[in-house]
């Protein structure tokens, strides 16, 4: 198996820098005429670009021929950027400035991009969120243990650990959108639930399903936790998105 192509770079925000890691195949894929594939991740509430899961979803995507970038949301891994007026206006701007920049030419991959987004938890609420508010700009998502309400998280979230106060600090609002129903409908959706998921309860799932546009796919994950932890289930969700992504994003005629 070769090895993909990696390269950290900073994206400019409208409050500061979002560090991020690139992930390239070392061999283009599709047809040469036709625009790459870019899927950008989007961690949740308390983690990382660098955490296992990311890394190795960035590996498993550019080893089938596709584009992808990890980042830190602010207050999260290295991004030590400004937070706006709430928790949900900071990280969708965050995500806003991603995909600008990952639109932009000619950028990594040379050119113009079709993108994805791969959301864990609150990163997969923020992509259903930013293909709703912004139709046509994202070609599929895959959301995996994604709350669809986020009033629970904002109840839970007091009193605050250190971890969770530098992400989400005490007198910072979660803001708006919020939930999902609120969108339009959004086409392309593969969304992954562990029915032992001990923070977001699977029906969340469910209610992804019924909003979303066709296509969709839902994948309910037998005992599995919000973490997906299970080496065996998360080779099976991981399987399953990256085949998505390569099917929505590299298989256009």
């Amino acid at each position: 198996m070769k090895e993909s192509v990696v390269r950290p770079v900073s994206i400019l925000s409208t409050r500061g820098l979002i560090p991020a890691v690139v992930h390239g195949p070392r061999e283009p894929a599709g047809r040469a005429n036709e625009p790459p594939g870019v899927v950008l991740c989007c961690h949740g509430l308390l983690s990382a670009k660098d955490s296992s899961k990311f890394v190795g979803m960035a590996e498993h995507l550019s080893q089938k021929g596709l584009w992808a970038v990890r980042f830190d949301f602010t207050g999260c891994g290295e991004n030590t950027s400004r937070f706006g007026a709430s928790l949900m206006e900071t990280r969708l701007d965050d995500l806003r400035c991603v995909v600008a920049w990952a639109r932009s030419t000619p950028g990594p991959w040379g050119g113009e991009a079709v993108l994805g987004l791969f959301g864990s938890s609150l990163g997969g609420f923020l992509s259903y969120a930013f293909a709703g508010l912004f139709p046509g700009v994202v070609r599929a998502l895959t959301l995996w243990a994604a709350p669809a309400c986020l009033l629970e998280i904002a109840t839970a979230a007091k009193p605050r650990p250190l971890l969770l106060e530098r992400a989400w600090p005490f007198e910072l609002p979660l803001g708006t959108p919020n939930p999902v129903d609120g969108f339009p409908p959004v086409p392309n959706v593969l969304i992954v639930h562990g029915t032992g998921d001990e923070l977001v309860p699977w029906h969340h799932a469910v209610d992804y399903y019924r909003c979303a546009a066709e296509e969709k796919q839902l994948m309910l994950l037998e005992g599995v936790d919000h973490r997906l932890s299970d080496p065996e289930a998360r080779a099976m969700a991981s399987k399953a998105t990256v085949s998505w992504f390569v099917r929505k994003l590299m298989a256009r005629g």
